[in-house]
């Protein structure tokens, strides 16, 4: 004879928590896989071939495609020390948000882009990541960023996220940065300007890593345009013809070691309100600073007239996933 039991209704909270702990830990697992996946072939020499092994392609998660090795022995110990790094390095993104917007007319973080506020899209860029612990916005409208969240469906899932918090903004761009890395939590910064909305995840991965490596890192873009010299702002005299090839438009996410750059916000050599780059803080003190190739849809939202290029390129086909003819 069969014999029934009673379910016990704190086992089964119990069970419950255990499961959602666990797809939780999942999840983290699969983010960190998918970088490890992603960096070990950004290496020099290295030379990866996946094996994927599934029943079902279309239900399988790509973090788990088999790697095989065509390495010798001193390559991987390469990359699993840097593969140790890249799980326990945590970044505190810095989203500096104080600017006028004169230039676009103001308003320009929570102004709509496709649906969503460009601040929005930004934060977003980065709150899902299991390598980001905080992200900082340093912004002295903190009461209308928020109010133009709260506007939204599942507003919540940002502004009461543990991960999210404010601070004030400055006089200028170093004095905003200097104020969020004096209350960051982490060793790491990534400090991201927040009108660049459309940054990808593998743009994030390979500056993180590349920071990780080298001790700072930023992306950039090639120059295409004639650059002059001038002696004096316009009309004026030019004094010579920069050579394109040694110059790089920058970007951002740029990160570095928060006590770094600490260092180089109090011993900077020139008057901080002439500081318009971050790693030019750190070029100041002699700290090197890598450059990985950016992307050009990370482009920075000045104009209204970047609002629509921003538009236009996420509803192109590669954005929206629909094939070109």
């Amino acid at each position: 004879m069969a014999r029934s039991e009673k379910t016990n209704p704190n086992l089964r909270s119990e069970t419950h928590e255990t499961s959602e702990d666990f797809r939780a830990l999942r999840k983290a697992v699969c983010a960190y896989l998918a970088r490890v996946r992603f960096m070990a072939n950004q290496w020099p020499g290295m030379n990866l071939r996946r094996n994927v092994k599934m029943k079902n392609d279309e239900t399988r998660n790509p973090c788990f495609s088999v790697i095989t090795p065509t390495v010798n022995r001193r390559d991987w110990t390469s990359v699993f020390g840097r593969i140790r790094l890249l799980v326990v390095v945590s970044f505190s993104v810095i989203l500096p948000a104080a600017g006028a917007s004169l230039r676009f007319g103001g308003g320009k973080l929570i102004a709509d882009l496709l649906g969503q506020p460009v601040i929005v899209r930004t934060i977003n860029a980065f709150l899902p990541r299991a390598d980001v612990a905080e992200i900082i916005v340093a912004t002295s409208q903190r009461e209308q960023i928020e109010a133009c969240i709260a506007a939204l469906q599942h507003a919540d899932v940002i502004l009461n996220s543990p991960k999210l918090r404010w601070c004030a903004g400055g006089a200028t761009r170093a004095h905003t940065v200097q104020n969020a890395a004096q209350v960051s939590r982490e060793n790491w910064l990534a400090i991201h300007d927040a009108a660049r909305p459309l940054v990808s995840q593998e743009l994030i991965d390979a500056v993180f890593a590349a920071a990780i490596e080298q001790g700072a890192a930023a992306p950039a873009l090639p120059v295409s345009v004639t650059i002059k010299e001038v002696a004096a702002p316009l009309p004026s005299r030019v004094i010579r013809t920069l050579p394109r090839r040694t110059l790089a438009a920058m970007q951002t996410p740029q990160c570095m070691k928060r006590e770094i750059l600490l260092a180089a916000l109090a011993n900077c050599p020139i008057p901080l309100d002439e500081v318009t780059d971050d790693v030019q803080l750190l070029e100041l003190i002699g700290h090197p600073v890598m450059l990985v190739p950016g992307e050009e849809q990370n482009l920075k939202l000045t104009t209204r007239m970047d609002a629509r290029i921003a538009s236009e390129w996420l509803q192109s086909p590669s954005q929206t996933g629909e094939s070109q003819t």
